[in-house]
């Protein structure tokens, strides 16, 4: 049991460590996804509606389009935001560099300070779940 309340200090002290330096983004956005800087790299994002921020991790092997009819659902209450994790669409991965679980989730937390919208309710599906937690 305690372990399980060690979790959210463990992904806020991940979130601490130092950043990489900016990086210029080397890939193409469709038209209605955002960017931001976090920890070096340009995490794109949808951002729909206004509210309380909710925030959705997706999958394994999926992206930010994963959640499509969920953020426009939500968007009618809430501000809905869908992100594509480091390493996925649409960035062109090569298959190097960092792909871990501990760079998503300092990545992710960096993103939710970046968005400067005070708490947010985050939703997650697998691996994304993880991230999330």
């Amino acid at each position: 049991m305690h372990a399980l309340k060690l979790l959210p200090l463990l992904a806020v002290l991940i979130g601490c460590q130092s950043t990489s330096p900016p990086s210029a983004r080397t890939w193409d956005v469709p038209p209605e996804v955002k960017t931001a800087q976090v920890n070096g790299y340009q995490m794109a994002y949808v951002e729909r509606g206004s509210g309380d921020p909710v925030i959705f991790v997706h999958d394994a092997g999926v992206d930010y389009r994963f959640w499509s009819q969920q953020v426009e659902a939500f968007s009618a209450n809430y501000r809905a935001i869908t992100v594509s994790l480091r390493n996925y669409y649409p960035e062109p991965w090569a298959g190097n560099g960092n792909f871990s679980l501990n760079q998503q989730v300092a990545d992710l937390a960096e993103f939710i300070r970046h968005l400067n919208a005070g708490p947010v309710h985050l939703v997650g599906h697998s691996r994304g779940g993880t991230v999330a937690l």
